[in-house]
């Protein structure tokens, strides 16, 4: 059983990080890259906004 296990099988010291993906199932795993890629473009067109309006800092544009 331990010879499949990410957990014993993998040597770097941030497994956490790792592990939380590899126990997901494919429809965990569609649904979060979904919202990902959502928050990416939220977040680009965000900084667009801010080059458009020639904003000096990031405090000046948020409240």
């Amino acid at each position: 059983m331990r010879a499949n296990d990410p957990y014993y099988t993998d040597k770097d010291k941030n497994k956490r990080d790792k592990l939380e993906y590899s126990y997901e199932t494919y429809r965990q795993q569609r649904f979060r890259r979904s919202k990902e890629i959502e928050f990416n473009r939220l977040f680009i067109t965000k900084l667009y906004e801010m080059l458009n309006k020639n904003v000096e800092s990031i405090r000046d544009y948020f409240p």
